[in-house]
């Protein structure tokens, strides 16, 4: 049985991952989002066509959720503090009309209204709006970019990461195999299917970064040998 905000990750060549961003009561509609996509829109799908995808194996069902965001490794500034409250009381707005953010018309007006409440932009709420269902749906996804959780991670990932030869191993192995499979290389999807393939029983806070598995192919140059 499918739940809000489980994770489907969709292999083979227009491999993908969506998140269910609601349900209707009567289990039969849902709204997805695609992760990773830049300007993506929450899309209306039968519950009964992503559950036969994942019955016949067509997308898998993440039990760990790379995109979930997480709260600052270190406490926050009272910027930072500011900046998170002044989004959830946006995010707190667009949701409160129930599903209208979900459906284009709808949310364009909302948006507007929105935005000019709070003196803010419409491409400023977007991007609050956006960035809520990509993290999971929760609170700690609307920290700003320099308050914790991405910069912090990747940073760290940066200092610590030399000490792991058999992780960049990994890193390398991992491009390799998505890139032998796949007409088009896609950093995000390599990373998503490198933790199906290499890291199945790891919890998610010993899974390593994305920006440390972007940093270090980079860093070893691994795409110029493919």
């Amino acid at each position: 049985m499918l739940i809000r905000n489980d994770v489907l990750l969709y292999a083979g060549p227009s491999s993908r991952a969506v998140r269910i961003l609601w349900i209707d009561p009567g289990q039969t509609m849902t709204f997805t989002f695609a992760l990773g996509v830049p300007g993506a829109w929450p899309t209306l799908t039968p519950l009964r066509l992503l559950e036969a995808d994942v019955r016949n194996r067509r997308a898998r069902l993440l039990l760990l959720d790379p995109y979930a965001a997480r709260a600052p490794a270190s406490a926050p500034t009272l910027a930072q503090l500011a900046a998170r409250a002044r989004a959830r009381g946006v995010i707190d707005a667009l949701t409160s009309s129930n599903t209208a953010v979900f459906n284009a018309q709808e949310r364009r007006r909302l948006v507007a209204d929105v935005a000019a409440a709070n003196g803010l932009s419409t491409a400023t709420v977007h991007r609050y709006v956006r960035r809520y269902w990509e993290g999971g749906q929760t609170p700690d996804a609307l920290w700003p970019d320099d308050a914790g959780a991405p910069e912090t991670r990747r940073q760290s990932s940066r200092r610590s990461a030399h000490a792991e030869p058999e992780a960049r191993s990994t890193f390398r192995m991992a491009v390799a195999r998505y890139a032998s499979t796949h007409d088009a290389f896609s950093r995000r999807a390599a990373y998503r299917q490198m933790l199906e393939d290499f890291y199945p029983e790891r919890t998610l806070d010993t899974l390593p970064t994305f920006g440390q598995f972007n940093y270090w192919i980079d860093k070893d140059a691994v795409l110029q040998t493919i």
